[in-house]
């Protein structure tokens, strides 16, 4: 069909997008990839977070993303930490924003009555209390929609305490003219509206929205960035170099508090944290101990005098008024602790009111520049010792890895947002985590690991050095990704669909598998990713892959529910038993080689 002016303009930026991020997905798939990240655009949040609520697939009862976010930065999914406990979670105060993102996208150029009213179906059971998870996997909907609306489900009472500020959106989005949608279309859209109304709290913010090309544009064309006003005391200290600038001034404590917080609520910008290498370690540690402390007693010597102050990185800073500067998209890259000490002490009323009032040393650079961003992180960050898996990303073997990886195609984000507004393919992108998830499945043997507790075993020392290694070979890295990333890219096929859409639980498995089974291993005990590299092969057959699957799914079994079934893939059994299955096949010969690759 011929499409209007403002449908090209649509088709152009997705075409571009679907050629630059995602070239091996279909156009379906990456049409869901380039909605999502539309409708989450208010969000600030990492590739792995917007991977992780995306649940299309066979039986998803036509939801393509599910994304459940918790203070604008944060995703929450069921494997989040802490679910199964009623407490709200540390850090989090009254008023936390709480939202959840539905998307349905459409490829097509024309509205779907269908589509809708099998969206506006599903969700209407998802929100039914009385439905139970296995109700809604019975149905069937698919273990990763379940999954989300389970932990949707359990978060929500944890979020009970907090008064949360809920928002529920759904959005039918598609490349059709708006002018378009008709009175049918209309009708189901309120009566979904209605619905979702009547089955959440009365204080939710709904919107059911049917976006089409001219929706679609201009969320394209809305800036993704965020802001935060910082007002100094006096005219700070500025200094030019070449496009960059930086500022060194005085600011209140009370002023400061403003800037870390959202609106005239007490809950901080985690956002302002994102790319900072260490997370709070509590008041009650030596520094920071100290730090509140001093914000609680008064004396005749400064805060400012005690304290090492604030470094911000920002995009830019434009002064809208006499010494207060709009910094885009700011990040606190040294001052995490002193920020949160203050934060709490605010909030727990021990902050006198001269303190208050008393001022903060802040250091603003504006740089874009991600090697100088980079300095600049790593030059504020080594003045103490932090156990977090963060602080690994300036070790050499890291930044070997990096430069490896990138002449092979990757893009290794050692820090959070290393690659923003880089133009670089997203779908290309791994963080650490990531990276040692596949290092786990592939050179490990561990895919339960990967799949449950990977931070558990990198945070322990003998774990990291398992996993990133200066005599480990560079290629084993790349290999793992390559390997990982024609699993999920088989996972996605309708013989996968057939056999488990469950690409969470499986993927680790089916490329652990795929290494036992191919490398025709007898003696796991033999066996090292680093002895065997160059022998791992990285684009396996459908046909193997699917043989593989296959086998594990004799291994799982029938099982009760989603939550049995994600108990058995974080636990080692299912491996013990896969793995028996699996050698046993290598014993009695080789593996199908079929023709059809991935």
């Amino acid at each position: 069909m011929t499409l209007n002016a403002t449908q090209e303009i649509v088709e152009f930026h997705f075409d571009q997008f679907h050629k630059t991020h995602f070239p091996k997905f279909t156009r379906g798939d990456a049409f869901t990839q380039f909605c999502a990240r539309l409708a989450l655009k208010p969000f600030k949040l990492g590739e792995d977070s917007i991977q992780s609520g995306i649940v299309d697939g066979k039986y998803d009862g036509g939801i393509d993303s599910f994304h459940i976010v918790v203070n604008k930065t944060g995703t929450v999914t069921s494997d989040t930490r802490g679910l199964s406990t009623a407490t709200a979670p540390k850090g989090l105060q009254s008023g936390v924003p709480f939202d959840v993102i539905i998307t349905q996208a459409k490829s097509g150029e024309v509205w779907d009555q269908d589509a809708l009213w099998k969206l506006q179906e599903t969700i209407g059971t998802l929100l039914d209390p009385r439905q139970s998870l296995i109700d809604l996997r019975s149905i069937p909907l698919n273990d990763a929609v379940v999954n989300q609306m389970g932990a949707l489900r359990r978060f929500e009472k944890k979020l009970v305490s907090l008064n949360p500020i809920r928002s529920f959106h759904v959005y039918l989005m598609a490349n059709a003219a708006e002018g378009a949608i008709h009175k049918h279309l209309q009708s189901t859209q309120k009566a979904l509206e209605k619905s979702v109304r009547s089955l959440l709290p009365h204080n939710t913010d709904v919107q059911i929205r049917l976006i089409g090309a001219e929706g679609l544009d201009e969320l394209i064309r809305a800036e993704a960035d965020f802001d935060g006003l910082m007002t100094f005391s006096k005219p700070p200290i500025r200094e030019q170099r070449g496009k960059s600038q930086a500022f060194l001034g005085l600011v209140t404590v009370k002023q400061y508090l403003d800037f870390l917080r959202r609106g005239k609520t007490n809950v901080l910008r985690d956002e302002f944290f994102s790319v900072n290498v260490r997370d709070f370690a509590g008041s009650s540690t030596g520094v920071n101990s100290a730090i509140r402390n001093t914000l609680s007693k008064d004396s005749d010597t400064a805060f400012w005098w005690m304290n090492n102050g604030i470094t911000i990185i920002s995009d830019s800073a434009t002064e809208p008024t006499n010494d207060s500067w709009l910094l885009k998209n700011p990040q606190i890259v040294n001052g995490l602790q002193t920020s949160h000490v203050i934060h709490e002490s605010d909030l727990d009323k021990v902050l006198t009111k001269k303190r208050l009032l008393e001022t903060i040393l802040i250091r603003i650079i504006t740089e874009k520049d991600p090697s100088i961003r980079e300095s600049i992180i790593t030059g504020t960050n080594n003045q103490t010792s932090v156990g977090s898996l963060q602080l690994y990303a300036n070790e050499p073997t890291q930044i070997r890895l990096e430069t490896y990886l990138l002449s092979k195609g990757w893009y290794y984000e050692r820090r959070r947002w290393q690659y923003r507004n880089t133009g670089t393919t997203v779908s290309r992108i791994r963080n650490i985590s990531e990276l040692a998830q596949a290092i786990m499945a592939v050179h490990l043997l561990r895919p339960d690991t990967a799949r449950a507790r990977p931070g558990a075993l990198l945070g322990k020392t003998a774990g990291y050095a398992s996993v990133f290694s200066e005599s480990a070979p560079e290629g084993l890295y790349s290999k793992s990704l390559d390997l990982m990333e024609a699993v999920e890219s088989y996972l996605r096929t309708e013989n996968a669909q057939a056999i488990s859409p469950d690409y969470s639980n499986d993927r680790f498995y089916i490329a652990s598998g795929f290494i036992v089974r191919s490398l025709g291993l007898k003696n796991l005990e033999n066996y090292s990713g680093w002895l065997s590299v160059n022998n791992i092969r990285t684009a396996p057959s459908i046909d193997e892959l699917t043989e593989v699957h296959e086998v594990l799914y004799e291994a799982v079994g029938p099982v009760k529910d989603v939550k049995s079934k994600d108990s058995l893939f974080k636990g080692s059994l299912l491996k013990e038993v896969f793995f028996k299955k699996l050698v046993a096949k290598n014993n009695q010969g080789k593996m199908i080689v079929g023709d059809t690759s991935c």
